[in-house]
Formats: C-alpha cells, structure tokens, sequence
C-alpha cells in the first residue's frame, strides 16, 4: 500500500512512469504534502483535492513540468510559506490548476495577468477563499499591460476573497471566457463598466458578481457579437443604480435562464424587454427602487419561468393584472413580497400554479379574505400572508405546509382544529390579529420549532401538551388572556425564547423556574404583566446564555438571587445563536429563522428587537413587584447589561459602588424605591448612560457631575428626594438643609419640621394650574359665548330665588320649632 491516513509513503517512487496520481477524498488526518512528489516528472494528472492535507505547500511541485492537471483545493489547512509561489510559473503545460481553500494570503508576488502568460493553455482557474487580500493581483504588471493568449482560459473563480479594489477592464478581453465567478469580494465596480465585459465575451455563460460592493449604474452595451451565450447573471447584493431600460441589453441576451438583480438601488420602470428572454427559468429583483405598472405585456412570452421574486424596497411599483389572467407558466417559487396591490384581494391568477411550494404576499397590502382555494395548493410547504389587511378565518391549508406566517392581520374566529391535522408544521406565526378562544390541545406529536400567538384575544390556560414539542426554540403567547399556571415547559430544552408576558397567569414563579432547569439555552424569558408570586429563585442562576430577564408589573416577594459567577450571558459574553446544546451534551443547529421579533420594554418605550439586534441586547426588569432587601453587589458583575429597572419596588439601601463596572448600561431606573446615601462617584463610568431615574427615593448629598451627568440634566429624574442637592435641582447645596441619618433597619431618611422647598413650589404650582384651568374653563367660555352667558345668568338667577325661598321656608319652620319648646317649658 503506497499510503495510509498518515501519510504517502515514499515506495511511491517506485513507479517510474506513473502518469496519473488521483489521491482526492482521503482522510490524510492533517498530514503534509511530501516533498518527493516532486521527483515523479512523468506526472500529469495530479489530484489532492478535499484530502486533509496541511501545511506548506512544497515548491518542489514546479519540478512536474509534464503536468497538465493539478488541484489541490479544499484542503483548510494547506497555505503557502515566505511568498514561494514562483514554481507555479515552470507548470507551462497546466490546462487545470485547482488551489481553492489555500491559504495565499503570504503569496503577495502572485499575480494573475503574469500568472495566464506563464501557463498560456490554462482553460480551468479555481482559486476560491485563498485569502488574497492585495489588489495587485488584479492589476496589470509594469512588464505586461495585456493577456498574450486571450482565447484560452474559459473557466476563472476569485469568489469568496478579500480582493477590495475595481475589476480591471483587461479581464473583458479575455473572449473564451464561459464562466467568471467573482462573487463576495469587495469590489467597487468594472472598469469601463459592467456591461463592457458583457458586450466583449460573446461566449461567457455564467457572471457572478453578487455580494460585492459594486455602485453605479451598468455602463454602455458594445453589443459587438452577433450572438450571446449568456444564461447565468447574478448582480444581487450590491449597490448599482440606474435603470434598466437603457442600451436594450436584456433583450439580446436571448439565451438567458437565471437573471438576479435583487437587492440592489436599480430605479425607472420595470424592463418590458425582459419578456424577450423566453428561456428565462428565475427572475429576482426584488429590493430596489422600480416605478411604474407590473402587468400581463412583462410575462408574455416566459413560458418556461418557475421562479419569480418582484418586491420593492422603496419606488412606486404596482401590480395591475386582469382577475382573468392566466399566467404561460406554472412556478414554483413565488415572492411578491412588499409589492403595491392598491388594496386588491389576493391574485385570482395564483389559483393555477399547481406547483407552488414557496408563496410570500407579506406587505402587500392586500385586502379581502384568506381564500378557500389556497387549500387546492396541495404541493404549499410555504406561506406568508403576514402583515395586509386580511380579515375572516382561517380556511383549511395544505396538511404539508411546514411555515405558516398570517402575522399582523385583522383575520378573526378561534383557533381551527385544522391544525391539529397540519403535523408537518414547524413554523406558526399568528400574532396581532384578532383571534379568540382557546389553543387546540393537540401538540403531542408535533416538531414546532416556533410558535407565535401574541396579541390575539386568545384566552383559556396553556396546553400541557406544548412540554412535548421536543424541538420548541421560540414560544411567544404575549398580550392575550390566558389564565391559570404556567405549565412546565422542562422537555423544551431547546427553548431560546419565551414570552408569556400580559396575559392573567398565576401561580408561584419559584416552582416553575425550579422545574425549568432543563431550559439551558434560553436567552429572552418575558413574564411581565402577569398576576406570579414568589421570589426570584437563586436556580435562575443557572440560565447561562440567559440575556433578557423581564419579570416586572407582577407580585413577586423577595430579594434579587446575588448569581455570583453566573448569568455569562448578562456579563458581556457573546453567546453562539448557531448553537443548541441538547440535555445529552449534543450540539444542535437551530433554525435560521430572520423574522424573530422580541417586544421589550427599554428607555421607558416598547421596542420590537429582531434576532439581529437580540444578540447585542442584554435587559433585566423586575420592576413593580414587590421586591425588597438590598441590591446585590453581584448584580454588578452583569457588565453586559444594557437596561436595568428596579423601580417600583421595596429596595432599600444604598447604590452599590461597584456600579461603574456596568459601563454597558444605557437605562438605569431606581425610582419609587426606599434606596439612601449619596450616589456613588463609580456612576460616573457610565459613560453609555441615556436615560436615568433616581426619583422618589431617599438619595442625599450632591447630584455627580461630569461625564455623561452633564447631559442627564431632567430635574424628574431626582424628584421626591428631599435631600439631593444640586443641578439640575433648584435647590442649591449650599442652603444649609438639616440631614438627618437614616436608620439602616428601616432604610430611610426622616424630614426636618420645615416642608420641603421643592415639593412647595410643586404644590404652589399645581394649586395654581388647577384654579387658572377651572377659571378659564367657566369664564373664558362666558365671555366668548353669548348664548351660554345669556343662558348662565338666568340660571343663576333662577338659582338666586330657589335658595331664597328655600331659606325663608326654612327659617318658618326653625322658629314654630322653637315656640313649640318654649310653650312646654312653662
């Protein structure tokens, strides 16, 4: 045997005139490359590929002149050393030359004109993610200002590196390109511009320039060949503009099957021209800025078309098409996502796409009801309604729809048992519309990953039967009127978020966390505005990725746990979203899921925070219970904190002076507390501070300036304690008020006889605004309104006599009163 996993053994040399050597896709467990191979010269087929293979790539390669195949690709942990790559040139004879995955960051000499002059039959160039990060590999050399065989290489693959400069116009003029995929790169643009290489390469089949940072607009079109053999254009992801009807490009690109522009600033109206393009099978262009009318006359001739994605990021595009259309084609894919439907129902014309699996109409704007007939899709896996005007109920779907989003809507009834029958449903979002009842207890057999409900008017308890959703990742059930217990949740280990916030649940919030220690990977638990009791249990501790911590406006009792060491997740630490880990130790992958939306209270607002922005986000709040006890030294260490609110509450004490550790922190809210002493000096590290209340405690001593005090200068932010002093309060430290100590037992500070100058001023001020709004409320209206003054005169006057008479009817009876006892009396 010439090799085992730990290597080639050199017995290989034995064979004299071995010509081909096909070692790809065998485990060498990291072992180098041998340098002897460079003694086989007979060689001309040599294969390394996907073979884990490491380290230095041997210069003694350049020896194998004879070699016309050579790939060593996909080998992670391949990488050429000191910048030795001038081997590669004595290899004349290469017609394939494969290195993508090595390393070349070092090879800063390596340079692709000179490169294609030296190996002038090369037709296959792969040199995927290498790492090249200089733009002189793009240039043309001072020796050498073009290509010498530009009828030779037909395949060329740059993508996936770090080439941050402008493709050089030199790369259009090699005409036997078939296929040039330079996507994700950071180039600026094309020289002469994009359409120069297109006019030129008649024979050029694929382009792939996605994910660059190209701008501008296309360029100008030569249009020097009699025939394009184009199939393959892919331009989605950058940053060109202009419109699309110039030069009538498209329209000669007749061969064209998959045409990508999305997500670019294209403007103007959409291009007619592209219903030239017969063997167009995808179109995506959606996220730009078109204007003017979708209509029957762009899809005329695509009869072939199975993928089709129209949305708009900005513009004025609508879609206006007959109710009787009948679409030449029968997609699959269907994206009209963000498209202008002017209030119109859902397109009658998508009843007869028989083979549609993908269906997003969210943003749409559409109007009506869900229709009956989208249970006739039987091939749906797919289906986004979310965020139109939609009303009625839900109609029977296709059992074999796997994501379901109906979010934001106006859609009515209670919740179908239609679902129960829908087991292949991993993805329910029917959150803010208008659904009543209860939750079909039905889940048993299910793999929900995410499951959203909130603000419905959804009511009854929480099925126990959700424990069993094994592969639960996100549950959302906020702002409905579910009562009861919160059922254990302890078989959903995989559970990242749970919000069961504004609902009427009850029940001890210190079993359940203590029953829910299985739930290692969660990151968001919202429970706030329920009716829980208990404390705060010291097993929370145990949440380890746990970022947002919302448990405010209940009746919970007790301290806040110390969590010494624990809660990473709170101190700054980036916690891995790609990564579950199962109660047996296992890894996961979680579902890739863009449309996560969190509601958090922050900065006194409601946010909705996106997956994206979760990740950065770290927020406790257990305000408006009925916690006591001191605030924690340990709650200092959650350096990752951004929001903190303990308002609200029975705190007492006084502000740890470790607080500076916390400079994460943009909202801190201490308010309505029994909390006492001076502020500590550690605030001012809170450099990242924003929004801060202290109001209503017994806080002493000068309010801290500097930093960023000097921009919280809110007077409300430190009312209702007596015995602050300085800005932005009016009353100076220098007025001589009498303190008194407080007492530590009860945490409070008592009051000098003499009322407080600022509550004064704030009573002053309210009597008076109450006495200056009923004055004019009855005056002003009197001198402004003469029929209500005529009309309130004679009232009074009425009012006048009726009390008159009333008084000396009164007085009568007062007076035989009194003659009655004077007569008994004697």
């Amino acid at each position: 045997m010439y090799w085992s996993s730990s290597g080639i053994d050199p017995s290989l040399l034995e064979l004299k005139h071995l010509y081909y050597l096909d070692l790809s896709f065998i485990d060498f467990q990291n072992a180098s490359i041998p340098t002897f191979i460079g003694e086989m010269k007979q060689l001309q087929h040599l294969d390394l590929s996907r073979s884990s293979f490491s380290g230095r790539v041997p210069p003694e390669l350049g020896n194998l002149t004879n070699l016309r195949f050579l790939d060593m690709g996909f080998n992670d942990g391949l990488r050429v050393v000191d910048d030795h790559m001038e081997w590669i040139y004595n290899l004349s004879s290469l017609t394939t030359l494969g290195m993508s995955y090595v390393n070349l960051k070092a090879a800063k000499a390596l340079n692709l004109m000179n490169l294609l002059n030296s190996l002038p039959i090369l037709k296959s160039l792969d040199l995927v993610r290498c790492e090249i990060h200089d733009a002189q590999f793009l240039y043309a050399p001072s020796n050498s200002s073009q290509i010498n065989n530009p009828a030779s290489l037909e395949t060329l693959d740059l993508s996936d590196n770090s080439l941050v400069c402008w493709v050089p116009s030199w790369i259009g003029n090699i005409t036997s390109l078939t296929q040039m995929d330079l996507a994700d790169n950071q180039f600026h643009g094309v020289e002469g511009g994009l359409l120069s290489i297109i006019g030129n390469t008649c024979r050029l089949r694929v382009l792939d320039l996605s994910n660059n940072n190209l701008h501008g607009n296309l360029g100008n079109f030569s249009g020097r060949c009699s025939k394009y053999d184009m199939e393959h254009l892919d331009l989605r992801s950058n940053k060109l503009n202009g419109s699309l009807q110039s030069n009538d490009w498209l329209g000669k690109l007749k061969n064209m099957k998959l045409l990508h522009l999305s997500n670019n600033s294209f403007s103007g109206p959409m291009p007619e021209d592209a219903s030239q393009l017969r063997s167009l099978e995808e179109l995506r262009i959606e996220d730009n800025y078109f204007e003017g009318v979708v209509s029957e006359v762009h899809f005329a001739n695509l009869s072939k078309l199975s993928q089709l994605m129209i949305g708009n990021r900005g513009g004025s595009i609508s879609w206006k098409i007959t109710s009787d259309w009948v679409p030449p084609f029968n997609l699959y894919f269907l994206s009209l996502q963000n498209l202008n439907t002017n209030g119109s129902e859902i397109p009658q014309w998508i009843r007869t796409q028989t083979k549609l699996w993908f269906l997003d109409l969210s943003y749409g704007d559409i109007t009506g009801t869900v229709p009956t007939w989208l249970g006739e899709l039987t091939h749906l896996t797919y289906l986004d309604l979310s965020n139109n005007q939609l009303k009625g109920s839900i109609p029977q779907i296709s059992p074999d729809v796997f994501e379901l989003y109906l979010a934001r809507n106006q859609i009515n009834g209670s919740l179908s048992t239609s679902f129960c029958k829908m087991t292949y449903l991993v993805v329910l979002d029917i959150s803010q519309n208008r659904l009543w009842g209860a939750i079909p207890d039905c889940w048993s057999s299910y793999d929900f990953i995410i499951m959203r409900l909130s603000s419905n008017q959804l009511s009854g308890v929480i099925p126990a039967s959700l424990n069993n959703l094994h592969q639960l990742q996100d549950l959302q059930l906020r702002d409905n009127n579910f009562h009861g217990q919160i059922p254990s949740l302890e078989n959903c280990s995989y559970l990242m978020i749970l919000d069961l916030g504004g609902n009427q649940l009850s029940g001890n919030i210190t079993k359940w966390v203590g029953d829910g220690l299985n739930l290692r990977n969660l990151i968001v638990l919202s429970l706030r505005q329920n009716q829980l009791n208990g404390n705060i249990p010291s097993k929370l501790c145990g949440l380890g990725k746990l970022r947002i911590l919302d448990v405010a406006n209940n009746n919970i009792t007790g301290t806040i746990p110390p969590c010494r060491g624990y809660l990473p997740g709170m101190m700054g630490q980036l916690i891995d979203w790609e990564i579950l880990e199962s109660p047996d130790g296992n890894i996961e992958i979680p579902i890739d899921i863009d449309k996560e939306i969190v509601v958090q209270v922050m900065k006194g607002r409601e946010f909705n925070y996106s997956k994206t922005v979760l990740k950065l986000f770290v927020n406790m709040d257990p305000s408006d219970n009925k916690m006591v006890g001191f605030i924690p030294v340990e709650l200092t260490q959650l350096t990752g904190l951004i929001g903190l609110n303990s308002s609200h509450n029975n705190f007492s004490g006084m502000i740890p002076s470790e607080i500076g550790r916390m400079k994460e922190l943009e909202s801190l809210d201490l308010s309505c507390n029994n909390l006492f002493g001076p502020l500590p000096n550690g605030m001012l590290n809170l450099t990242s501070l924003e929004v801060l209340n202290l109001s209503y405690n017994n806080f002493s001593g000068r309010i801290l300036e500097g930093n960023q005090f000097s921009t919280l200068n809110d007077p409300f932010s430190y009312i209702g304690n007596p015995y602050l002093c300085g800005d932005p309060l009016p009353n100076s430290c220098d007025d001589g008020h009498k303190l008194v100590q407080p007492s530590i037992g009860s945490g409070e500070y008592f009051r000098d006889e003499d009322e407080d100058d600022l509550e004064k001023m704030w009573l002053y001020t309210i009597i008076m605004s109450g006495f200056a709004c009923g004055f004019w409320g009855v005056i002003g209206v009197l001198i402004f309104k003469r029929r209500w003054r005529y009309a309130y005169f004679q009232f009074a006057e009425d009012l006048k006599d009726h009390i008159y008479v009333k008084m000396l009817v009164n007085i009568a009876r007062l007076k035989k009163l009194l003659t009655g006892i004077g007569g008994d009396d004697e």
